[in-house]
């Protein structure tokens, strides 16, 4: 129902790279709209992922609606302290991540 869910973690999805699978990534614009409609006021949306390119389109999503807010993006999160105790806790995709010595990035943002 509406305004239920205070968080939404997205973690390691497919970053369905080819452009023309651009709207089945879980952070294009029609899937913003589905958290919009569920997310509480200010609440919260959580992305950690390895992929560059899924990341950076990602943030130009954010950055091009204006009812979305980046608060805080990391494109290394293991390089210094957490900033968040909760980015400590792995998948099994993000383990394999980076044991492959990929970098994991992350962002939080709210959708209004």
């Amino acid at each position: 129902a509406a305004g239920e869910v205070s968080e939404i973690w997205i973690t390691f999805p497919d970053p369905f790279p080819r452009a023309s699978k651009e709207n089945r990534r879980l952070t294009s614009p029609f899937f913003h709209e589905k958290y919009r409609q569920i997310l509480q006021p200010g609440g919260l949306v959580h992305l950690k992922h390895d992929d560059p390119d899924f990341y950076r389109f990602t943030l130009d999503t954010i950055a091009a609606d204006p009812r979305c807010r980046l608060i805080f993006q990391n494109d290394d999160i293991y390089a210094a302290l957490l900033p968040y105790p909760e980015l400590a806790i792995q998948t099994l995709y993000e383990s394999f991540h980076l044991a492959a010595g990929k970098k994991i990035k992350y962002a939080r943002y709210t959708i209004s």
